[in-house]
Formats: structure tokens, sequence, C-alpha cells
């Protein structure tokens, strides 16, 4: 067996007829190679389900799981991760596309380093008018390293704190013994998974590998809609503060503190596109959370922040 026929690439898509198209043409080499594809149509009304159907004709290996109404990205993922039998997985959107060799590059670095378990690499985020390189800031890039010694400090940008999660390959096996999955949520579903990885990997690897395109700035995309999805991010990190503060890993929740502070900032900057019931919803829900913290742990990470984003959280806090 290739190390190739080793790999599932997993998608979910929600009325994504008009993207998926380039996504799954971009995988033709991984597939013509052996790897496996699970697709999950989370209740499309568009032609999602027939750009599927017409492209597991074509590559017998692939598999459609099909939910008649949304049950949301988080879930319809986990669907397929769930429905895994490979030793490696790795999942991509149904708007991005990756370079021909962008698998095969990842999955030799398991080959070369059998404890791997898992691979994160950069990515190029493709906006509609430009694209940018997103990287993992990292000083042990190319090197297998303990990820938790990649999480700190809360100050600097680290590994944890890019949560491209298909920008990366896992080991299932580590995945499934951890039960690292989404969180089922509609928004910032994909922290918790980084965050499970990061604390409790033993062994990751950061690639200097830009082959996978990040689709930005799209209006369909749920970061550009106002409702009271856009506030799940609290529940997440809620998720995130419960599994370090009951799992004797306080000594990261600084960083976690730290991000979430800086993501209800930027929320509440963009808070003009909400609905004011999303809008009154978010700032209690902010609010609610951070009572929850440790008063001592919220108060140092307050300290450590600019005086205007400070501002913005004592307010809510007031």
């Amino acid at each position: 067996m290739s190390e190739m026929e080793e790999l599932t690439i997993v998608i979910a898509a929600l009325n994504a007829a008009e993207t998926l198209p380039t996504t799954l043409q971009s995988l033709e080499n991984s597939l013509s190679s052996g790897a496996r594809l699970i697709l999950v149509n989370d209740g499309s009304t568009d032609r999602t389900m027939e750009v599927m159907e017409r492209h597991v004709e074509n590559w017998p290996k692939s598999k459609i799981i099909k939910n008649s109404d949304p049950k949301g990205a988080g879930i319809a993922r986990n669907e397929a991760l769930d429905a895994v039998m490979t030793k490696y997985v790795t999942v991509m959107d149904a708007d991005d596309w990756v370079r021909p060799d962008y698998h095969r590059s990842l999955i030799q670095y398991f080959s070369k380093n059998s404890n791997l378990d898992f691979v994160r690499s950069s990515c190029i985020e493709a906006f509609p008018k430009e694209r940018r390189v997103r990287r993992i800031f990292s000083d042990v890039a190319e090197k297998p390293v303990d990820p938790k010694l990649c999480i700190m400090p809360e100050n600097a940008s680290t590994p944890v704190d890019n949560a491209v999660i298909p920008a990366g390959m896992y080991s299932s096996e580590f995945l499934n013994k951890h039960f690292i999955r989404y969180a089922n949520f509609h928004t910032a579903e994909d922290r918790l998974f980084i965050w499970k990885a990061m604390v409790l990997g033993d062994l990751f690897l950061v690639s200097d590998e830009y082959g996978m395109f990040y689709r930005r700035g799209r209006q369909e995309s749920l970061t550009g809609i106002g409702d009271e999805r856009q506030t799940e991010f609290v529940e997440s990190y809620a998720e995130i503060f419960s599994f370090l503060y009951t799992g004797n890993r306080s000594e990261f929740a600084p960083k976690a503190i730290r991000q979430f502070l800086a993501i209800s900032c930027f929320q509440i900057d963009r808070e003009s596109r909400l609905t004011e019931t999303a809008k009154n919803k978010m700032y209690a829900k902010i609010r609610g959370l951070l009572q929850t913290l440790p008063l001592k742990d919220v108060e140092k990470s307050l300290s450590k922040i600019d005086a205007k984003r400070r501002k913005i959280i004592q307010d809510i806090l007031k």
C-alpha cells in the first residue's frame, strides 16, 4: 500500500456548487495516487449534490454523506472524521484548493517520523483581489517537537493562534484516542480542535510548505453574516477554558484568555454588521464567560493588552 492510500481527505459543503468543482479538481493528483475522499453534503439546496455525485463517478474511493438539513460545519466535518478508516486525515473547506503535490509533501513527514501526531503548514490566504501568506510562526520549523512547548508565550504569535485546520495533516489514531473533533458550532468551531491537538499531542512538526490556498473575503461565508451565529465564538472559548481549567492545564490559560480578549474586541469592532439582538447577546455572553474565569487571571491578561482594547473589555465588565 502506498503512503497516499493511507490518507483520507474530508470536505463538508453547504451550497458550494460554485466553488466545489475547483476544490475537487485540485485533489485529482492526490486521488489518483490513492487517497480517499469523504464528502458531506450538509443540507444543500443548490447543485452541490450533483457536483459530488459527478465526482464520485470518476473516483470510486470517494464517499458521500448526505444530511437532509444543515447541521453546521463542525458537526458535518465530525461526521466525516468519524467515518475515516485510514492512518492519516486532512480536512478541506469546500471553497479552498491545494497544489498538486501538497498532500504528498505533508504525508512524507509521517514516513520520516513515525511518532508524529500531526503536521501543520502555513497557507496562502486567497482574497478576491490579493493573496497573502499566512504563516505558522514557530522557531522550530521542520523539526519534530512537543507541541506544548510551542503554545506560549501569550503575547507572541504561536501555532495555537493559527486555527486553519486544513493547512495540516493528522494521525487518525491520535485524533480518535483523544476524541479531537470540531466544536458543534457554526463559527469558531475550529478553535477547540487546535487547542486539544496542541495540548494533548506528544510530537508535531511545522512544515515550510505553502501549498494550501485558503479562500477569504466571500460574502456568502459565515464571517459575512450578521446573525447570532457570529456570537458562538464565546461558547467555543467556554469549551476551551473548561478543557484547560478542569484538566490540570491552567498553565496555558493566559494564552487562551488573551486570544478570547482579542477576538472579542475584533468582533465588537465589527458589530455594525450584527442585528441588534445579536449584538446585545454578544455583549452579555462575553461578560458572562469572563465572570466565570478566575479574576486574577483575567486582570493579569487585561494588564498586558493595549489601552484601547483594555477599555473595551472593562466597559463590558461594568
